[in-house]
C-alpha cells in the first residue's frame, strides 16, 4: 500500500531520489536499504497500458478529468483545487540517470512544507499508489488556503496530469480517491448567530 511504499522510498540509498521528501540524499536513520543507486539509476517511466485521451476529442458536456493537456515542451498540466486552495501542475518524465525534482512555487517539496511529513506524503501519494515514485518531474504554482488545501491540490493536480502519458494508472488512482474533487470547505458565519451552525444563548430577560 502507499504506507510501504512511502516506508520502501525512505529507504532508498545514496544516489536515488530521496530529495523527493527528505531534501537530501542521504539514509533516513532507521530504514531499510531497498532500491540501491544502480536501480534506481535505470528506473524509467513504463510504456503507457492505455494510450492517453486527445482532449480536443473530449464530448460535449463531458466534465471528466481523463482528459489532459500536454504542452509543446512535452508536460502534462492539470489544475488541482481544495477548499480555497487552487494548484497548477505540470509533470513530465525525469531523465534515467537523473533524480526526480519536485518543485513548488520554486522551493522544494521539503522546503515548503517543512517538517510536515503527512503533507509530504500526501503530495507525492498518486506516485507510491503508482509504482512511479522518483519517475516524475513536477512543478506546481499554488496559493490560497493552509498547508493541508495546498497538499491535497496538489495531488488531485498531479494525480489528474499522470492520465496525460498513461491512462491505465486512472482505475488506481480513482479507487484511492485522488481523482475526486472534495468540495468540502468550511460553512459560513450565519447573521445573528454565534457560528455556522452555533446559536447564543437564549435569555429570557
Amino acid at each position: 500500500g502507499a504506507v510501504s511504499m512511502h516506508r520502501r522510498w525512505l529507504g532508498a540509498s545514496r544516489g536515488a531520489p530521496l530529495r523527493w521528501l527528505t531534501g537530501r540524499s542521504s539514509l533516513v536513520p532507521g530504514t531499510a536499504a531497498i532500491l540501491n543507486s544502480e536501480q534506481a539509476a535505470t528506473r524509467s517511466v513504463p510504456a503507457a497500458s492505455v494510450q492517453p485521451l486527445d482532449p480536443r476529442q473530449r464530448p460535449a458536456g463531458d466534465t471528466s478529468r481523463k482528459y489532459v493537456k500536454i504542452d509543446q515542451d512535452g508536460r502534462a498540466y492539470a489544475t488541482g483545487r481544495r477548499k480555497t486552495a487552487i494548484a497548477r501542475v505540470w509533470i513530465w518524465p525525469a531523465e534515467v540517470m537523473d533524480a526526480a525534482a519536485v518543485v513548488i512555487n520554486g522551493q522544494t517539496l521539503a522546503a515548503f512544507f517543512g517538517g510536515h511529513w503527512v503533507h509530504r506524503h500526501t503530495v507525492l501519494s498518486p506516485f507510491f499508489k503508482t509504482d512511479v515514485a522518483g519517475l516524475y518531474n513536477v512543478r506546481a504554482c499554488v496559493h490560497g488556503g493552509g498547508l493541508t488545501g495546498k497538499a491535497e491540490a496538489l495531488r488531485l493536480g498531479i494525480a489528474t496530469a499522470m492520465q496525460g502519458f498513461d491512462l491505465g494508472v486512472r482505475p488506481t488512482l480513482k479507487e484511492a480517491g485522488y481523482l475526486t474533487r472534495d468540495r468540502r470547505k468550511k460553512e459560513r458565519k450565519k447573521p445573528g448567530q454565534a457560528g455556522a451552525r452555533k446559536k447564543f444563548a437564549w435569555v429570557k430577560r
